[in-house]
């Protein structure tokens, strides 16, 4: 299958943003331990779908991830999750025909020829009017709603392409996402094929700013928030700076005398709002700018005013604990003095009983309630009742 320059997992990306695919080519991104888990969890689910085995049974046994991505070795925890979306996947299959890990073709949606994409799971109604797009998510981080998700719309256009080749002319579709560390149900979304069409025609027209010689920037949470040209992209940098100091700085000068008069400045609520909106796209724009400097002077490239400096040393350890204490008990310290002792958290604890004791074990716990957090209105949490409030809340995203 040929990788996709415009791809529907980066769609909510590159339709905000379409300068942001010829900016993110310039940094290059390898993998991760988490997409490679993410990776080793789909190739888990694929493999007990499609031979009709339990996650459990394949606990210990290596997955082949290609070459990017080396091996994994299925654990218990990974099992566990995956089963939950191979026992969901099973009961949608009972509507009709089950397609997985099924390529679907988006060249008519991004106009780059031979483009495709892979979709979880297809599944099509025993009458071929309705079908079904469902994406595994194995993070455990942001929650992923099916609801208006450009990638899913996208994959859900190219397997309507599959499905009308097949004889049947679907009238509408549900998108579903399924995020079993994060939720027990999956989030669907159901949505009318005339209007996934005219989203398809939405996708063409962004696809076409991409390859515009002036392709905009446009700087935003969705867009951002996991892109890997944060560190160079000029309009985050101008939104990011604009928030704090009121006014867009000029760039091409020192900007400390710049932005020394914003903590002074006087807001009312409604621009606090909008400030507390862009925090978290500033914090994560700082963390780019940090993380870039400190490439490019481990790579030995200067960054005019900054320098690479030795870092605290750390704690003391044994170079053998075995040594170490047969020679502190000659230097004459008792065991007690030698070894500290420590019980075990009550989550270690459940983790090692049996179902039938866990109850006993749990009435001998204590859980220390929530500290309050500010989130934005649209927060699925009930909002805590005023009377209950303390007088301090927990700093955001604790």
């Amino acid at each position: 299958m040929k990788h996709a320059r415009l791809s529907g997992s980066n769609a909510h990306r590159w339709m905000r943003c379409p300068g942001s695919v010829n900016l993110e080519a310039k940094c290059p991104k390898g993998s991760s331990e988490f997409a490679r888990e993410g990776t080793a969890a789909h190739a888990l689910a694929a493999e007990c779908l499609t031979k009709g085995v339990e996650p459990a049974s394949l606990v210990g046994t290596t997955l082949e991830l290609g070459e990017r991505d080396g091996t994994y070795k299925v654990d218990a925890d990974m099992a566990e999750h995956v089963a939950k979306y191979v026992g969901q996947v099973r009961e949608w299959a009972e509507e009709g025909h089950l397609l997985v890990e099924q390529s679907v073709p988006i060249e008519h949606l991004t106009g780059e020829d031979d483009a495709e994409s892979t979709a979880d799971c297809i599944v099509i109604s025993a009458d071929g009017r309705h079908f079904r797009i469902a994406d595994l998510k194995f993070g455990k981080g942001v929650e992923v709603l099916a609801e208006s998700n450009e990638q899913l719309m996208i994959y859900a256009l190219g397997a309507l392409e599959i499905i009308r080749t097949m004889g049947w002319e679907p009238t509408e579709a549900t998108l579903a996402i399924c995020q079993p560390r994060v939720s027990a149900e999956p989030s669907e979304w159901r949505i009318a094929v005339k209007d996934l069409e005219a989203f398809g025609r939405r996708v063409l027209e962004a696809a076409k700013a991409v390859d515009l010689p002036d392709a905009p920037l446009a700087a935003g949470d969705k867009q951002c928030k996991f892109c890997n040209a944060k560190s160079i992209c000029p309009a985050l940098a101008r939104k990011a700076l604009e928030t704090i100091a009121g006014e867009l700085p000029d760039l091409t000068e020192p900007l400390e005398p710049q932005l020394a008069g914003a903590k002074d400045r006087e807001l009312d609520n409604e621009e606090i709002g909008n400030c507390m909106a862009a925090i978290d796209l500033i914090e994560d724009w700082c963390r780019a700018i940090r993380a870039k400097v400190e490439t490019e002077l481990f790579a030995g490239r200067q960054v005019p005013g900054w320098k690479l400096v030795a870092g605290r040393r750390g704690n003391r350890k044994w170079r053998d604990e075995t040594e170490a204490d047969k020679a502190l008990e000659e230097a004459g310290l008792k065991e007690s003095d030698r070894f500290t002792r420590e019980l075990i958290s009550p989550s270690q604890a459940l983790k090692k009983l049996d179902r039938a004791r866990k109850a006993e074990i749990e009435a001998l716990t204590i859980q220390a309630e929530g500290k309050p957090n500010v989130v934005p209105l649209n927060d699925k949490r009930p909002p805590l009742p005023l009377a209950a409030l303390p007088t301090e809340f927990a700093v955001l995203g604790d």
